[in-house]
């Protein structure tokens, strides 16, 4: 009979550094045309015997994580019943990964201004 053990790691209890900016074209007529980026680093190693024990494992000398990420946004601002309406889409092409999963992300956001 073979033993199962559970190891513990955990993530989000480290320090971490996300940074976001955006530069836009607004048009008379609603549209918004632009680009974004962002970055994100985690300050401080994952704790636990799980973290430590995979760092050991892998032989890394850090398990801090970091992605950088740029891309296009469209969006479009109007009024719904005297309320500012903003729609966007963002499309966002990761690089420089480490220690993470590398993926592109696209977001859809949606904001009343009141």
């Amino acid at each position: 009979m073979s033993r199962v053990t559970i190891s513990e790691q955990r993530r989000g209890t480290a320090p971490e550094l996300h940074l976001e900016a955006a530069i836009g074209q607004h048009f008379a007529n609603g549209l918004v045309i632009g680009l974004a980026g962002y970055g994100y680093q985690q300050l401080a190693n994952d704790s636990g015997s799980g973290a430590k024990n995979f760092q050991a494992a892998v032989g890394a000398k850090s398990l801090q994580a970091r992605v950088f990420g740029a891309g296009p946004v469209l969006g479009y601002t109007t009024n719904v019943g005297g309320v500012g309406v903003n729609l966007q889409a963002k499309y966002f092409k990761e690089f420089g990964v480490k220690r993470r999963l590398k993926s592109d992300v696209f977001w859809l956001t949606a904001g009343l201004a009141f």
